[in-house]
């Protein structure tokens, strides 16, 4: 639970993690008490204390994003 309270919403996407933007980092810093598993990041499972997304990508992550995250991250 103490990570749910740290968060801070950003709005950022896993296409945008991917570019690694400057606002990307910015989000990062906000939220530098809250880690991102790998699983989480490449939608292989979900947060236990993520909110219900009405619209969510079934579970289907582009595979450039997916590719580019792994090597970003050293997946």
């Amino acid at each position: 639970m103490t990570q749910i309270n740290n968060w801070v919403s950003t709005s950022i996407t896993r296409e945008d993690i991917a570019q690694n933007t400057r606002r990307v980092q910015l989000s990062y810093e906000q939220n530098s008490r809250v880690g991102l598993s790998r699983e989480v990041l490449l939608m292989e499972q979900r947060a236990i204390s993520a909110p219900l997304i009405p619209v969510h990508h079934n579970g289907n992550l582009d595979p450039v994003i997916i590719e580019k995250i792994k090597t970003l991250y050293n997946f």
